[in-house]
């Protein structure tokens, strides 16, 4: 027997299958979202990263240059 999904909104639990075609097109496209900003702020990071890491090897170059 396979339980039956759900999903907590404001702390009260709906059955999916109980939800209209709308709300379950809803709570996809609310999950898509979820998922593509999650990974745009893993990126910032890598980008974030990135940019110290680019700019402390600038550094190191340009003190290069002073000596």
């Amino acid at each position: 027997m396979t339980e039956e999904k759900t999903i907590k909104i404001d702390d009260k639990d709906y059955k999916l299958s109980d939800l209209s075609k709308t709300s379950v097109d809803l709570i996809n496209q609310m999950t898509l979202v979820h998922n593509k900003k999650a990974s745009l702020l893993q990126e910032i990071d890598i980008l974030k990263q990135a940019n110290e890491t680019y700019s402390a090897k600038l550094k190191l170059e340009l003190e290069k240059g002073e000596g």
